[in-house]
């Protein structure tokens, strides 16, 4: 059962990923768009997928899938519920903040997506392809609102984890 559920999970979010490349991808090297498709997905993916099985809340998994769904369906203020009450279960979840950066930059709210990018950040850890999106978060976030300092903060955080990534 636990492998069916890995197999569904692994399944939403390819669907899901080619959705979100189109909206806000991770921007890597201008010569490799599908390598930025393939850096965002693997940033979104639960990159400890097994331990967070055995260790996260059935409830906040529940809701991270249904706030996945809610995004596949565009229906951003109900994704935001849920993620925001998946973070009163588990307030640690990067993906769940990461999320959440992502709609406030769908929403045009560059001070919130630097916020929310942010937290994701800070409890991300180890995840250096989601730490990289946040930021690439943070940067659209800078230049929706004509901050060249942010735009120039980002960028240098992009490249201290190891990513390059196109002039936009």
């Amino acid at each position: 059962m636990q492998i069916m559920f890995r197999t569904f999970y692994y399944s939403l979010f390819f669907a899901i990923s080619f959705m979100l490349a189109s909206c806000a991808s991770f921007e890597g090297s201008q010569s490799s768009s599908e390598t930025a498709r393939l850096q965002k997905f693997s940033a979104w993916q639960l990159q400890d997928v097994v331990t967070r099985s055995r260790n996260t809340n059935e409830a906040a998994q529940d809701l991270l899938r249904q706030a996945d769904e809610l995004i596949a369906e565009n229906q951003m203020e109900q994704a935001a519920e849920k993620l925001e009450r998946l973070l009163r279960i588990e307030p640690s979840s990067a993906q769940a903040w990461s999320r959440l950066a992502w709609i406030a930059l769908k929403d045009n709210r560059p001070g919130r997506t630097q916020q929310m990018a942010q937290r994701s950040n800070s409890v991300a850890y180890g995840n250096k392809s989601l730490k990289a999106l946040n930021w690439s978060f943070v940067r659209r976030a800078g230049q929706y609102a004509d901050d060249d300092d942010l735009v120039k903060k980002a960028e240098d955080m992009i490249k201290q984890l190891g990513f390059t990534m196109g002039k936009s």
